[in-house]
């Protein structure tokens, strides 16, 4: 957790090495001009972007990476998950608000599945 909290997630590797590649003027390599390098989300294309928090009272997030996208950050507290979702209003086929319900329905849904003891057991 606190390697991806200081920037070292994936895409965060391979953006260094592209950056490298062109600083050091070298051609850029295939990997980045490849079709399913921008479709899974290379070059700053993720379509779902998440950001933990962490366990403070910061309540916010970052824009979206891609027009087409959704930007999901949360915290934590003792007692619950505080959501921040947002999407561009500019793009017709993505609304944070919908997302929202979903992700509150899915969430309600799993604590009722707990708290009537459905599952045998929970690792939460």
């Amino acid at each position: 957790m606190a390697e991806a909290t200081e920037g070292n997630g994936i895409d965060r590797h391979l953006l260094g090495l592209y950056l490298l590649g062109l600083e050091q003027g070298l051609e850029v390599h295939p990997l980045f001009t490849d079709k399913a390098w921008t479709k899974s989300g290379g070059g700053g294309n993720f379509i779902l972007s998440t950001s933990f928090v962490g366990y403070t009272d910061v309540s916010g997030g970052v824009a979206p990476m891609c027009e087409n996208g959704y930007c999901v950050s949360y915290r934590l507290t003792a007692d619950s998950v505080v959501p921040f979702l947002c999407s561009w209003v500019s793009d017709k086929d993505t609304s944070a608000s919908e997302l929202y319900r979903h992700l509150e329905h899915s969430l309600m849904d799993i604590k009722e599945l707990i708290e009537k003891g459905n599952l045998k057991s929970a690792n939460l």
